[in-house]
């Protein structure tokens, strides 16, 4: 998706955009919505396994909504590829030596649909140059960050977005990763409307199964990112 294209459909989705008059802390705020009302809301490994238990076959509107959940997963999970194919080796050395000295970024509310530090890479990205529509890489055949988990990732580019120029990323570097950041940013709101529907459409027998099972486990949600 081309980054006019993202940003068309951010605003399909009600995500308002006004950094620099085009993407801005209100999609950053839209997302955190999202994670807040997701506290409420019935996660998607929630549903699957409630499914398993109870032997509930999904109807086919269900049975949709499942297949439309594990397609956005599929695409949110590209951003941790695609991100370390966009760096050189020695720059993805560096943001793992500058990762551990990065303030935290505060958590706000439920993290299963996006990272706190992504949409403050975005912002970032967009102070240091500006809004462009550039060609993504080819997707590699095998992930060049091998070991480094997502969040490493997201804090490691972060944390290069704050060196001198000259010592962190290039300008082509940054149009191509702001891009990238905004799908994965994009996808996770779907997400969060596909989870929504997906509680909409569960039966009382499924739902209070995914009850149950949340209330035994304690406090912890399950879920997460690709």
């Amino acid at each position: 998706m081309s980054t006019l294209r993202t940003v068309r459909a951010l605003v399909a989705l009600g995500v308002g955009l006004t950094w620099f008059g085009a993407v801005g802390p209100a999609l950053g705020n839209r997302v955190r919505q999202l994670r807040a009302e997701a506290a409420r809301s019935l996660s998607v490994a929630e549903i699957r396994a409630a499914l398993r238990t109870t032997g509930t076959r999904p109807d086919a509107p269900l049975a949709a909504l499942l297949d439309e959940a594990a397609a956005a997963e599929a695409r949110e999970g590209e951003w941790n590829v695609l991100v370390a194919e966009v760096l050189d080796p020695g720059q993805r050395q560096q943001a793992l030596a500058l990762e551990p000295d990065l303030a935290p970024v505060p958590p706000n509310g439920d993290m299963r649909f996006v990272e706190p530090e992504l949409p403050a890479l975005a912002e970032a990205l967009i102070r240091a140059h500006g809004l462009g529509d550039p060609e993504l890489p080819a997707m590699p055949l095998r992930d060049p960050w091998p070991g480094v988990d997502r969040r490493r990732r997201a804090r490691g580019l972060l944390a290069l977005t704050q060196v001198a120029p000259e010592e962190g990323l290039r300008p082509e570097q940054t149009q191509i990763l702001l891009r990238i950041t905004l799908d994965a940013m994009a996808v996770q709101v779907e997400r969060a409307r596909i989870e929504r529907a997906l509680g909409a459409a569960l039966s009382a027998e499924v739902r209070a199964a995914v009850l149950e099972a949340r209330y035994a486990e304690g406090p912890s949600r399950p879920g997460g990112h690709p």
